[in-house]
């Protein structure tokens, strides 16, 4: 399975890289191989303050 950046960060609970990610132009929209969203990534890691970052 091929992840982004987002989605690995989304998923490792790292709200700041989340967040500069998304300040340099990371999409919240792209899909994993599988199909996955970051926000699906997010809600795996359990950090609720990245779920709502991604929402």
């Amino acid at each position: 399975m091929h992840w982004a950046s987002l989605m690995h960060a989304a998923h490792c609970g790292q709200l700041e890289i989340v967040r500069i990610l998304l300040q340099h132009g990371a999409r919240k929209g792209g899909r994993a191989n599988g199909g996955a969203k970051a926000l699906d990534f997010a809600r795996q890691g359990g950090v609720p303050e990245i779920v709502e970052v991604l929402q």
